[in-house]
């Protein structure tokens, strides 16, 4: 847990060890370099990540070539994540901005809206407001990454934003597809995201409300990177967004990032495809 990790990276003999076992393996499996994931640091370890990341660049610049450090961090900023050590040491921070709302909320939210949702009692955060509040605090944006999630919320008992509900779990593409239909399908322009809303389905009898990702959002998404002059974009849990053998939503994303926005492939769902006119 976190206290333990914070023990060792408090501990110089232990994370001089801690740090060759782990840059060791890096070395023995090919790897370029190492992510550190530390969720999430507060202000009584900000000294222990700090030390953490230090140790860890220093040992990577013996490399041949030199190893890559990334870092991965709350879309919401967070001062514990020291944005001056971050910036000189880091190659990459990754942004995690996704899971802006979930279970410890009230009422039903979307998992990575862009902008804030015009909805009454809404609760949850968004990705404009989150990278800002990076940026705003000194974090470079050139080594700055968008988290984009590869998988969806499902939140049962509920067929729309701002609802009670009566569970909440992350979904993978293949059973987010399962409940799709035309008549299901959602976009809400002010968030610019979709959704799925049903109101009683036909498997189970249950009410859902589904948030997730489709190209039209994650080809918005990648245009926000560029327009704030962000470093890359991030993916989290790839295998999440595999339908049917292909992946739909990293092709959109690749299309994306080059600048080319047709859509790859043909689904059954289109709007997880294609693009739509006012993206």
């Amino acid at each position: 847990d976190e206290s333990n990790y914070a023990a060792i990276a408090s501990d110089n003999t232990k994370l001089l060890q801690y740090v060759s076992s782990v840059l060791a393996y890096a070395k023995q499996r090919g790897y370029d370099g190492v992510d550190v994931d530390w969720e999430f640091v507060r202000s009584n370890t900000q000294q222990a990540f700090v030390n953490l990341i230090n140790v860890l660049k220093n040992t990577m610049e013996t490399w041949n070539p030199v190893g890559l450090l990334s870092i991965a961090v709350p879309g919401w900023y967070n001062p514990a994540n020291d944005v001056g050590t971050m910036n000189a040491r880091a190659d990459q921070v990754n942004l995690m901005t996704y899971d802006l709302t979930g279970y410890w909320n009230p009422t039903t939210g979307f998992d990575a809206p862009l902008h804030a949702p015009q909805i009454s009692g809404y609760i949850g955060q968004d990705v404009e407001t989150c990278v800002s509040a990076w940026i705003a605090n000194g974090l470079n944006p050139a080594k700055t990454g968008l988290g984009l999630p590869f998988y969806g919320l499902s939140w049962e008992g509920a067929d729309g934003p701002a609802q009670g509900y009566s569970h909440e779990s992350q979904v993978s593409y293949d059973w987010i597809m399962g409940k799709y239909s035309n008549a299901s399908y959602n976009w809400r322009s002010d968030a610019q995201v979709p959704y799925l809303g049903i109101s009683w389905d036909p498997v189970d009898g249950k009410k859902y409300f589904i948030s997730y990702e489709d190209s039209s959002s994650l080809t918005t998404k990648v245009g926000f990177a560029k327009q704030m002059n962000l470093g890359g974009v991030m993916i989290f849990e790839l295998w999440r967004g595999i339908i049917n053998g292909t992946q739909p939503l990293l092709t959109a994303v690749q299309n994306a990032v080059r600048g080319n926005t047709q859509p790859p492939v043909t689904l059954n769902a289109p709007a997880l495809l294609y693009p739509r006119n006012d993206t």
